[in-house]
Parts: C-alpha cells; sequence; structure tokens
C-alpha cells in the first residue's frame, strides 16, 4: 500500500507557500498597494500574487525555503519560469483592458 507521506508532505508545502504568499501581500499592502489577485491562472501558468499602486502593476513570484540546500529562493527563478510569468503577465493585462 502506498504511503500518505508523499501527500502530506505536497500538502505541507502547498500551505506553507499560502502562507507566505499572505505575508506578501500583507507586505504589500502594508506598502500602499491594493491586491488584484492571488494565485492568477493563465491556462498551466500562474502568478502566484498581482497587486497595483496607482499606474504601476507588480507581478509577484513568492518563493520561501527553510535551508539554503538548494540555493537563495531568487536563484530558482528560472528563464523559462520567468517567460511562463511574463505570458501570464500579458494574458492578466489583456483581461483587464
Amino acid at each position: 500500500m502506498p504511503s500518505s507521506n508523499r501527500k502530506d508532505s505536497h500538502h505541507s508545502k502547498l500551505k506553507q507557500g499560502q502562507k507566505f504568499e499572505k505575508l506578501a501581500g500583507d507586505f504589500y499592502v502594508s506598502e500602499g498597494f491594493d491586491i488584484l489577485a492571488y494565485n492568477y491562472r493563465a491556462g498551466k501558468k500562474e502568478i502566484d500574487l498581482i497587486v497595483q499602486k496607482e499606474s504601476l502593476i507588480v507581478f509577484v513570484e513568492v518563493k520561501s525555503a527553510t535551508s539554503k540546500k538548494y540555493g537563495h529562493p531568487s536563484e530558482r527563478v528560472d528563464e523559462r519560469k520567468i517567460q511562463n510569468l511574463s505570458n501570464a503577465a500579458n494574458q492578466f493585462i489583456i483581461e483587464k483592458n
């Protein structure tokens, strides 16, 4: 019988991700931004957080880490992820207009 450890681990990571996305949102709100969306989806692509302050719209990828084993969280955003974020951001702008 398969172990549920993988499922539990995945669920735990999702909960941790949601926690840090909420913290990021709280930070932006404290800086005067309005939250436009959490977990915006454009097909299979996702943007964790979209915020706006006046005419500035910020598309946020939230990364967290409990250790430096895999490097700094910013190092885990590769070119493919940047392209996916850009495509999803373009879709968001199209939908907004």
